[in-house]
């Protein structure tokens, strides 16, 4: 494919275009586009000495097409025009007129109109007041609420604290057991807090021994547990002693054996405890209404019957005969009341008869009667339990 160029505008023809007819030839090296066309002068007849007609041949540079050289007799194409310079004049005048319009506007901004100064508001007349109408109702500050200080909140604590303990006896377990942790919740920094949870700590363990039905009052397990033997000196002759037994028991680990000899006179013998700590905080919290009496395991081979000593917080002691079969095996005895039973009696205190709660101290005693017609014997006791009735 051979490339030409438009003899006026210098558009790009290539050969395909003169074939069909888009482009036109005139003579042997005038090439013009079909715009360009009517334009072409008719062409010149060649000189004698004039190159033989052929084909034009492309012309590139750097692999890029340009315009078809131009003969020694063609014309130039027209130049582009260079502006007129402008002359002294019309400078002049240009700038006299950008002057003026900077002077108009910095005179618009000087003169610019200032807004009108706001006018007093207008004083408006006095108010005739009409004596007849009703006053208006002024209304008052509302009171300044002060913030509690530590001494108002340890002196709130104490009150609250001392209401829980002055009705502990007559709310049940579960009623305290709620007030104390309320008392938790609200005075979580009172110097009470260690009290209330001791409190609280014996509550949940009466509360567990009402769920269970029974309290354990003695285990005879620990030595520190006080059971003091008493030979009956009020009346001479009776002898005897008591101690742990680790080589026959029912529960745990030992029981305590009672020993009597009565074979040179005397009434009875017997062991006796006064009840603190656990087992006396269990039965401050528990109410008389549930209690059923006690029960204890018992074994002896010979005795036939143990009596009771069971005393109340008045200081009256309440005293009964629990009876039993003598064999060489662990058997479980009752005792259904603290104030009425076999060969009842009692003293001191009230001296009324009347149980009053909560139990202090509870002593088993071995008589002379109990024995049996050898006037010695020996009796094991286990597991001292409180009952008590299940909650309607």
């Amino acid at each position: 494919m051979e490339i030409y160029y438009c003899q006026l505008c210098g558009t790009k023809i290539d050969s395909d275009e003169l074939e069909h007819g888009d482009a036109v030839r005139r003579g042997a090296d005038q090439v013009y586009c079909r715009a360009c066309a009517s334009k072409a002068p008719p062409p010149r007849s060649a000189p004698a000495t004039a190159t033989p007609a052929g084909p034009v041949r492309p012309v590139t540079r750097d692999h890029r097409p340009i315009r078809t050289p131009l003969r020694p007799h063609d014309k130039p194409l027209p130049k582009a025009h260079a502006p007129a310079p402008v002359s002294p004049k019309s400078f002049a005048m240009i700038v006299l007129g950008l002057g003026a319009a900077i002077l108009i506007t910095g005179l618009a901004v000087v003169f610019k109109s200032k807004p009108e100064a706001e006018k007093p508001p207008e004083k408006t007349p006095d108010k005739v007041v009409d004596p007849t109408a009703p006053k208006p109702v002024e209304l008052k500050p509302a009171p300044t609420i002060e913030k509690p200080t530590a001494a108002d909140l340890e002196k709130s604590a104490d009150d609250a604290f001392s209401s829980i303990q002055k009705n502990l006896a007559s709310r049940s377990p579960k009623e305290n057991i709620d007030a104390l942790n309320n008392f938790l919740e609200h005075y979580p920094s009172s110097s009470s807090v260690p009290r209330v949870r001791v409190e609280l700590s014996r509550l949940l363990s009466t509360q567990k021994a009402l769920n269970e039905g029974f309290v354990t009052l003695s285990t005879f397990e620990n030595d520190d547990e006080t059971w003091t033997f008493y030979d009956g000196t009020e009346f001479k002759g009776a002898k005897g002693a008591s101690s742990r037994d680790a080589s026959d028991k029912k529960e745990g680990s030992k029981s305590i054996k009672l020993m009597g000899d009565f074979t040179g006179g005397g009434a009875y013998v017997s062991i006796d405890h006064t009840f603190s700590g656990a087992a006396a905080d269990a039965m401050a919290g528990i109410p008389y209404a549930r209690v059923a009496g006690f029960r204890v395991w018992v074994r002896s081979p010979v005795a036939g019957a143990i009596s009771i000593r069971a005393g109340d917080s008045g200081g009256q002691c309440h005293q009964q005969t629990l009876s039993f079969t003598p064999k060489d095996e662990w058997q479980q005895v009752e005792l259904k009341n603290f104030s009425k039973g076999q060969r009842y009696s009692h003293w001191g205190g009230k001296n009324d008869g009347v149980f009053y709660w909560p139990l202090r101290n509870l002593a088993f005693m071995l008589t002379s009667e109990g024995v049996g017609s050898t006037k010695k014997a020996e009796v094991n006791l286990d597991q001292v339990e409180l009952i008590l009735t299940p909650e309607k």
